[in-house]
């Protein structure tokens, strides 16, 4: 199991945010991910996400938009 916290300010909150897997070789397409947990703050300062039995091979990137 993997599980990551993520923190952002107060004047920088995010709006919304995908977990995406990549092959490590770059074989594959990248694809979104549904997570076991999810904790989605509704102030935009917390994002909070765990995977069981992530991909041995994969990279996972988190990417989220700020609001302006």
């Amino acid at each position: 199991m993997v599980t990551v916290w993520l923190l952002f300010s107060n004047q920088r909150p995010y709006e919304n945010y995908n977990l995406v897997l990549r092959s490590a070789d770059g074989s594959k397409p990248p694809r979104l991910v549904e997570t076991q947990y999810t904790v989605d703050h509704p102030y935009g300062s917390l994002i909070g996400w765990s995977l069981v039995n992530p991909e041995v091979d994969g990279m996972y990137e988190c990417r989220w938009t700020v609001s302006q």
